[in-house]
């Protein structure tokens, strides 16, 4: 069974129109890297949950449990601590109402739910089977205008209370 699900570039393109290069990919694998390019990655083999975060922060995290939940807890924590200066993060968007999801989304600036479902790329580099739920991007930081416009092409976006 296929755990990597990797981002296609378009919504990469996006982000980094958003944030710039990336400092930090905690969820990675050498696939992903090839796109994402992130200065600094995380894989299974060196765990980002047991690393250091800082910077702008693309994650795209394993949507599985507990991994989601101690993602997004890292997330939201160093993000609170002042370790991140921004980041995007890649969710299924059936898992929003949860108490973690709620802590991240009092965080989040803008949202954007997908008007269309990702068809990821597999560990080949390779589109793959469409999931079977919807996604969504929350972003942390100060550009929310700019993630409007970088991404209202890809769903609808949403800002959050100041």
């Amino acid at each position: 069974m296929n755990v990597e699900w990797n981002t296609p570039d378009q919504y990469l393109e996006s982000a980094r129109h958003v944030m710039g290069n990336f400092d930090v990919d905690p969820a990675s694998n050498l696939v992903a890297q090839a796109r994402v390019r992130a200065g600094c990655y995380y894989t299974k083999d060196r765990p980002g949950l047991d690393q250091p975060w800082f910077g702008t922060v693309w994650m795209n995290p394993p949507f599985k449990q507990p991994l989601l939940r101690r993602f997004i807890d890292k997330f939201v924590q160093d993000y609170e601590a002042g370790r991140l200066k921004e980041g995007i993060i890649l969710l299924n968007d059936g898992s929003a109402a949860t108490q973690y999801m709620v802590r991240l989304f009092t965080i989040t600036s803008a949202i954007c739910l997908t008007s269309k479902r990702i068809n990821f790329l597999n560990e080949d580099g390779q589109p793959d089977s469409r999931p079977n739920k919807g996604q969504i991007f929350c972003y942390v930081g100060n550009n929310r205008r700019g993630f409007q416009t970088h991404f209202n092409h890809h769903g609808k976006v949403f800002f959050t209370a100041d």
